[in-house]
């Protein structure tokens, strides 16, 4: 509760009257709304049956995200806002898609990934 409190405190600058003023951008609410999703996840993904394979759940978990992701998707390349517009672009594609997920080290795991 103390956390919330200094959370606020700093938000706010020690004061309430700034309550009022406060402006956010849509970035501010994206954010917010990653937090919250982050924040379910990781608590859904401690309740998650142990009984069910762990490949099994991956797979339900990349099947969910790709439902809520594939809307941003045609949303943007109908737009024209397409991310690929040079070759460089596709050059991180690759990168990220292969290297950085295939070839991670096993060590920087984190404690949520570790289920029993």
């Amino acid at each position: 509760m103390i956390i919330y409190v200094n959370f606020a405190n700093l938000i706010l600058k020690g004061n309430l009257n700034n309550l009022y003023v406060l402006n956010f951008t849509i970035g501010d609410i994206w954010m917010f709304l990653a937090v919250i999703s982050w924040c379910l996840y990781s608590v859904l993904l401690k309740k998650m049956d142990t009984s069910i394979p762990q490949l099994a759940s991956l797979e339900v978990m990349i099947i969910i995200g790709l439902f809520f992701i594939i809307p941003f998707y045609f949303f943007e390349s109908f737009n024209g806002s397409f991310l690929l517009s040079s070759s460089s672009d596709f050059f991180i594609i690759i990168y990220v898609a292969i290297f950085a997920s295939k070839f991670m080290p096993p060590w920087p795991k984190p404690p949520f990934l570790k289920i029993k």
